[in-house]
């Protein structure tokens, strides 16, 4: 069976394997990867992972970034406001609906970061196993670990080092 790798920087990234009886995989012009002229199956360069409706850009990148740490954020504030209410035994009633909207931003942060750190950690995170398994552990305690391990890790990451944020860049005049 022919197989393609793609790399990145050493490490593979994702084992193409032709599909509907292609015999041949290569890559194209633009560096497409192109399975067979036969089948006409081509992906571009920067394409989708196999199963996961997620591209690296959506991952690593100056805006991801920034969201992802606004959604730790979001994640420590919930686990503050669920201990003050928990120290103060409630809040009034009067307070109902906008207590609610900030358990559902609190709640949709630290969603958006439990799953966004789990993806780094298990596809792009380049650190020993033993680390990755210890942060695999912290990551299983929803308040503060996903916030925990995207401030420690993925925010020092080599992804951002070369990085130039957005707002940095200056056109010439």
């Amino acid at each position: 069976m022919l197989r393609a790798r793609i790399h990145d920087g050493g490490r593979i990234i994702r084992q193409l394997r032709p599909r509907d009886g292609a015999k041949s995989i290569g890559l194209g012009v633009n560096g497409e990867i192109d399975f067979s002229r036969r089948t006409g199956v081509r992906y571009p360069r920067e394409f989708m992972f196999r199963y996961y409706y997620i591209n690296r850009a959506w991952i690593v990148s100056p805006v991801a970034r920034r969201t992802y740490r606004l959604a730790a954020t979001l994640s420590l504030l919930l686990c503050l406001f669920l201990m003050v209410w928990a120290y103060m035994g409630g809040f009034p009633a009067t307070d109902l609906p906008l207590l609610k909207f900030l358990v559902f931003v609190g709640a949709l942060g630290a969603a958006t970061t439990m799953v966004a750190m789990e993806y780094f950690l298990f596809s792009f995170d380049k650190s020993s196993a033993f680390k990755r398994l210890f942060w695999f552990c912290i990551l299983l305690f929803p308040p503060l670990g996903p916030p925990l391990y995207c401030f420690t890790v993925y925010s020092r990451s080599d992804f951002f080092k070369e990085a130039t944020p957005d707002f940095f860049i200056r056109t010439s005049a």
